[in-house]
């Protein structure tokens, strides 16, 4: 087994501290939101990233693509993201005025049409 130099051990250990931070608490999010929405609305994937300690990016996903317009209209998508804001400051990551939340929406059906079906592929574009 080859030894890590003291230094980069350091730097690791710092690395993995700060990304625990940065990811404090958003899986709760991500349950308590599927929770809410998934089975109950037309929602087929949701993912919360950190950008730093107050910046987030919220990915809903609708099954199709006509739901996105769909829940704008009929305040879904505004209930989502008023979720999303009470429960990031619910479990301590920020006030609504403290902190920003990038959403994008998006549909399984695109994801299938321009992604390969890989959500993770669409959300790195």
């Amino acid at each position: 087994m080859t030894k890590v130099p003291a230094g980069v051990e350091l730097r690791l250990a710092r690395a993995k501290k700060l990304m625990r931070g940065e990811m404090l608490h958003l899986a709760d999010v991500e349950k308590d939101f599927k929770d809410r929405f998934m089975g109950a609305s037309p929602l087929d994937h949701f993912e919360i990233l950190p950008q730093d300690d107050v910046n987030f990016r919220a990915y809903i996903f609708f099954k199709k693509h006509a739901d996105i317009t769909e829940c704008e209209t009929n305040g879904l998508s505004q209930a989502m993201r008023d979720v999303v804001h009470r429960k990031l400051e619910e479990y301590g990551r920020g006030k609504r005025d403290e902190i920003t939340v990038d959403f994008e929406f998006d549909s399984y059906e695109e994801v299938v049409r321009n992604f390969e079906g890989n959500y993770f592929l669409r959300m790195r574009k």
